[in-house]
């Protein structure tokens, strides 16, 4: 669990608030989110915090990758880096459109654990997926065939 000042943050995905040349910095910094284990120094303890640009931040991994996740407040998160974070606002090179813009007007704690992330009031559970439509699409698809495989093989029968 860590301590952050209040102040104006971006929450969601941390590779969409840097530029592309600053992402790939942040992952060789911090070996890869701490994912990186072959290359990891010996006694390095990933927090889950770090440093950049003269601010801390925090970023995760989510329990099981990329998807679409939601907080306690029903605001949405976009994940394509498999992470949630914390950034805040003054560093940030990006809109960050996969994620919320949260003013924090106290200090507060963040902290992750088996998928499930803490940002002062906000939880985000990121255990359990969203169905999508394209999801339920594909299901209503899988049917479809399955009827259209009985007729097939009804009408073989009939010859």
């Amino acid at each position: 669990m860590e301590k952050f000042k209040a102040g104006k943050y971006y929450v969601g995905d941390p590779c969409y608030v840097f530029t592309d040349k600053e992402w790939d910095e942040l992952i060789e910094q911090t070996y890869c989110f701490g994912c990186e284990i072959k290359d990891i120094p010996e006694g390095y303890l990933n927090t889950g915090v770090y440093n950049y640009k003269g601010m801390k931040f925090f970023a995760d991994g989510t329990a099981y990758g990329d998807g679409c996740f939601y907080d306690n407040h029903d605001r949405e998160y976009g994940v394509d880096a498999g992470l949630i974070g914390i950034v805040p606002f003054e560093i940030l090179s990006k809109s960050g459109s996969g994620g919320q813009i949260i003013e924090f007007e106290n200090d507060f704690y963040v902290s992750a654990e088996g998928g499930i992330f803490h940002f002062g009031d906000i939880t985000i559970d990121t255990r359990y997926e969203e169905n999508t439509e394209e999801d339920e699409w594909d299901e209503e698809e899988d049917e479809d065939e399955e009827e259209t495989d009985d007729e097939d093989y009804e009408d073989d029968d009939k010859d």
